[in-house]
């Protein structure tokens, strides 16, 4: 089956998290942070950093080095040669009928499923696989429809790999085969007998169309990964693989108490949010805008409406990147609405920071803003050149970090020229009132797991990974509620906060900084890790504050921070009867008084939630109909 490539994209980032952060790191907050000292990795001796660092790992990576380069190669003919051709695969063949194809392969691959299980002992596994075969060969027609699924007739999808797990020979090593990808040494052995027990392998082209035929399956999650991703995506395929192979290796499902147990933070709720056509993403036009700035190219989505319309202008949450669930979402209710669309990636988002950053570091309120504004208005400006009078007016809507970009830019709109990009309509999405406050929240969050104990800590982990991967996968079953309790929930929360700061800081070490770009040098596999062990609060306080301070000329740290707050936005701005503001009472990023600062400002220009965190609710109608609604009409 299928897996939604949203759904994937989510769980890539949880997993990566996964793979790259420790839990909680104790470290002085007074140390300085300066590239010798960071180079020098005084942290990695910490036994709680390096358990927990080596254990996320899964399994060791001996041989790195050769595998970036056969992934490199990999990607490489991925892209350039099964790609295309998989692509015309899916347009001259419905989806069903490639699902079938791809039934037919399952079944003809028996004899290794077959073999597997007789090699574990589990003779009567092996009879009911035996079983499933006989009856979609004879009754499903050589296999194209599952008839076995149907008549609960189960199926082990195992091969020789983990039966030699299951004898307890260990990984070896991670391995990227050339061509073949992700697997370890074990597993690489165990390929070449499940090659031989393949009746494709003896068919002319046999083996050529089933991986043609599964790859035009999962075109749409290949693309979300290695665009999303990009920064990382090596570690993030390797995370990925691991945890699915620990799955596959401990048989594990999620435990029954897992959803009897269940209390998720509100906020979890986003991962239930996705475009309602998952071929949404795949019909933008992809361009790109010089930016005056950089001399850089950032690349933007665009969905065009064949009549004149207005452009609805997305900006999305930290670290979020174009591609990513909510910011489709919104893109989608927009479009919908009858509005044209452009897509960017988040300033936070290693894409926006490599190509239109310019300044030294991300998360100062009024440079991104700025920074997003440029950006926007050159794209705007290659609009009405491309497509004159259908291009009618301009909104701008962004979600939480991008909700406070959208405010700033607000803000500054009258003092811009007539010529200038001029936006007429703005909507926020649970903003952060203070960004102090929300980066609190997300350490808080990051650092549930110390209450854990280490041998508890370990296996939650790894459960909490395993979860996430299934959950992704396969969806949830009816009527069950996600199996995560409040602490798993919050940490993943904080996880999301911390591999966003992590992403980010790796493309700002590649803009040539001078106090990061030493750490994304030596072992070059640890370096988000590096980067992972850097908390909000120490970037901020160590990094931005004093750079915001000279460039600004500001004496006073406690006004400079209050410069990137919603607190020091003109009086004229929340007056604006343009400006409108959703948000859920219950959103931990609000801090104490930030509901209280909003609905004061605001009055009725602000649609509160009861309920919902920090964007769980936007995959609810309700919601989303709010969010039409504060867009307006689109003529």
């Amino acid at each position: 089956m299928r897996a939604h490539r949203l759904r994937i994209t989510v769980v890539a980032t949880t997993l990566l998290a996964v793979a790259c952060a420790s839990g909680p790191r104790h470290e002085d907050p007074t140390r300085e942070l300066s590239a010798s000292s960071f180079t020098a990795m005084e942290g990695m001796e910490d036994a709680n950093y390096r358990v927990g660092f080596e254990l996320t790992q899964l399994m060791p990576d001996r041989v790195e080095g050769f595998n970036r380069g056969s992934l490199v190669v990999t990607k490489f003919m991925v892209d350039w040669v099964l790609r295309p051709v998989a692509r015309v695969w899916r347009f001259l063949l419905p989806e069903p009928v490639r699902e079938s194809l791809e039934n037919v392969t399952y079944n003809l691959r028996f004899p290794g499923r077959f073999a597997s299980l007789l090699l574990q002992g589990e003779a009567c596994e092996a009879g009911e696989e035996t079983v499933h075969f006989l009856v979609n060969t004879a009754a499903g027609v050589g296999g194209l429809f599952d008839v076995a699924e149907r008549l609960d007739v189960r199926t082990h999808d195992q091969d020789v790999g983990l039966a030699f797990a299951r004898w307890g020979i260990g990984y070896g090593s991670y391995l990227v085969i050339p061509l073949l990808g992700p697997s370890s040494v074990r597993d690489g052995v165990g390929k070449v007998f499940d090659t031989v027990l393949d009746p494709l392998f003896y068919l002319p082209g046999g083996s050529i169309g089933a991986t043609l035929n599964g790859f035009s399956l999962r075109i749409d999650a290949y693309d979300a990964i290695t665009e999303s991703q990009k920064a990382h995506l090596y570690l993030t395929i390797r995370a990925l693989w691991a945890t699915q192979r620990q799955i596959a290796m401990e048989r594990y499902e999620i435990p029954e108490s897992a959803y009897a147990n269940s209390d998720p933070e509100p906020s979890l709720g986003s991962l239930l949010a996705e475009p309602r056509d998952l071929e949404f993403a795949a019909r933008a036009r992809v361009g790109k805008v010089e930016i005056a700035a950089t001399g850089r190219k950032l690349p933007f989505s665009l969905w065009l409406q064949p009549e004149p319309a207005p452009v609805v202008y997305v900006v999305p949450g930290i670290g979020a990147h174009r591609e990513s669930p909510l910011a489709l979402v919104l893109a989608e209710l927009a479009w919908e609405a009858g509005h044209s669309v452009v897509l960017i990636s988040s300033p936070f988002h290693p894409e926006f920071i490599r190509n239109a950053l310019s300044v030294p570091y991300p998360g100062f309120s009024p440079a991104d803003a700025e920074d997003v504004y440029s950006a926007l208005d050159g794209i705007a400006a290659d609009l009405r050149a491309d497509h004159g009078d259908r291009i009618q007016g301009a909104k701008l809507i962004g979600y939480s970090l991008g909700g406070i970009a959208t405010l700033f830019v607000a803000d500054a709109q009258p003092q811009r020229g007539p010529e200038a990009l001029r936006f007429d309509r703005f909507v926020a999405v649970n903003p952060p009132v203070d960004l102090i406050v929300a980066a609190e929240h997300f350490e808080a969050a990051f650092a549930v797991p110390a209450s854990w104990g280490d041998d508890e800590r370990d296996r939650r982990i790894q459960e909490l990974a395993m979860k996430a991967f299934l959950v992704a996968q396969h969806g949830l079953p009816e009527g069950k509620p996600l199996p995560m309790d409040r602490d798993e929930s919050r940490f993943m929360i904080g996880m999301a906060g911390r591999i966003g700061l992590a992403s980010a800081l790796g493309a700002v070490a590649e803009n040539g900084n001078p106090v990061l770009e030493p750490l994304a040098l030596p072992q070059r596999g640890r370096a988000l890790d590096r980067f992972a062990s850097i908390t909000y609060p120490r970037y901020g306080e160590e990094l931005v504050v004093p750079w915001a301070m000279d460039h600004y000329g500001v004496t006073d740290a406690p006004e400079l921070v209050r410069r990137t707050s919603l607190r020091s936005l003109d009086e004229s701005t929340w007056k604006n009867p343009e400006v409108r503001v959703l948000h859920n009472a219950d959103d931990f990023i609000l801090g104490d008084d930030g509901l209280a600062f909003l609905e004061r400002h605001l009055g009725d220009r602000l649609t509160l939630f009861p309920g919902g965190g920090h964007l769980g609710n936007l995959h609810l109608p309700e919601v989303q109909a709010a969010v039409t609604a504060a867009l307006g009409p689109a003529h």
